[in-house]
C-alpha cells in the first residue's frame, strides 16, 4: 500500500535524521517510532521501541516509556527485543506493580538462557529476587538471589556478586537473622574494597553499622558508621552522608547521649 510505502520512507528518514544528525533529540525518536509502527515493520519498531522506551525512561518519563514499550510488545510479541521486556519489568516494579513486573522480567529471562547471555541472566534474577523480596516472599527470594550469585561468582563479574550478597544480606536481616546477613555483608565488603568501588564501600559499612545496631551492639556500629562517612565525605556523596549522619544519631540516642545525637541530627539536617 502506498501509505505503507510512504510510512517506511519515513521512518527511513527519521531513523536516520535521530542516529546521525540529532542524536539527541527527542523529536525524531519518536516519529521514527511512530512511522515505522504504521508502516507495521516490526524490526524497525523493535529497534526504535526499545531506544525511545529507554530515552523516556532514563529521563524519568515513565508514563511514557511505559506506553511505548508496551505498543513494541503488543507489536512484536514473542520478538519484543529483551530490553523491551526489562525496561516494562522495571516500570511495573517501580509503580509497585509486582506481578506485573515478575511476567516480563519471566519473559526476559527466558530471552536470557536462549541466548546463553550469564551476565544479563543473572542480573534478571536479581530483580526477579528482589521483587520477591518487597513482596515479603523472603525463600523464594533467596532462591532466585542464590542463582544469581553463582552466574556471578561463575563469570568473575565480581561487581553484580557484591550485589547479590547485599540483596541476600537484606533478605536474612529481615527474617532478623542478622549473624547470617553479617558473614554476607562481610562477603560483599571485600569485594567492594578489592574493585575499587568506594561508594559501594560506603554504603555496606554502612549496612553492617545498621545490623549491629540492631543487635544493640552500639560501639561496634559506630565504628563501621565512622568509616562509612569519612568515604561518604571522601568521595561527595551527600545523600549517603546524611544517610550516615542521622544513622549514628540513632545510635547515640539510643545510648542516651542525646547532646551528641542532637548535633548529628543537625548535621544530617543541613545536609537534606
Amino acid at each position: 500500500r502506498a501509505s505503507d510505502f510512504s510510512d517506511q520512507k519515513a521512518g527511513e528518514y527519521y531513523e536516520y535524521a535521530d542516529e546521525n544528525i540529532n542524536h539527541t533529540t527527542l523529536g525524531d525518536l519518536e516519529a521514527t517510532f511512530f512511522h515505522f509502527v504504521r508502516a507495521e515493520n516490526m524490526e524497525k519498531v523493535n529497534k526504535a521501541g526499545d531506544r525511545l522506551s529507554r530515552f523516556l525512561s532514563g529521563n524519568s518519563q515513565f508514563q511514557k516509556a511505559l506506553l511505548v514499550a508496551g505498543q513494541t510488545c503488543e507489536i512484536c510479541g514473542e520478538e519484543t527485543a529483551r530490553g523491551v521486556l526489562n525496561r516494562l519489568g522495571q516500570i511495573f516494579d517501580l509503580f509497585g506493580q509486582y506481578d506485573k513486573a515478575l511476567f516480563f522480567y519471566g519473559k526476559k529471562l527466558e530471552k536470557d538462557r536462549e541466548s546463553n547471555d550469564l551476565k544479563s541472566e543473572g542480573a534478571t534474577l536479581n530483580n526477579i529476587g528482589q521483587i520477591h523480596d518487597a513482596k515479603g516472599e523472603y525463600d523464594t527470594a533467596l532462591r532466585y538471589l542464590e542463582q544469581s550469585l553463582k552466574i556471578a561468582q561463575t563469570i568473575g563479574d565480581q561487581a553484580n556478586e557484591g550485589t547479590a550478597l547485599n540483596n541476600i544480606s537484606h533478605i536474612h536481616n529481615a527474617k532478623g537473622d542478622y549473624d547470617t546477613a553479617l558473614r554476607y555483608l562481610g562477603q560483599s565488603l571485600k569485594i567492594t574494597q578489592v574493585i575499587s568501588d568506594r561508594a559501594g564501600e560506603g554504603a555496606t559499612l554502612n549496612n553492617i553499622g545498621q545490623i549491629h545496631s540492631a543487635k544493640g551492639e552500639y560501639d561496634t556500629a559506630l565504628r563501621y558508621l565512622d568509616q562509612s562517612l569519612k568515604i561518604t565525605q571522601a568521595i561527595g556523596d551527600r545523600a549517603g552522608e546524611g544517610a550516615t549522619l542521622n544513622n549514628i544519631s540513632l545510635i547515640h540516642n539510643a545510648k542516651g547521649d542525646y547532646d551528641t545525637a542532637l548535633r548529628y541530627l543537625e548535621q544530617s539536617l543541613k545536609i537534606v
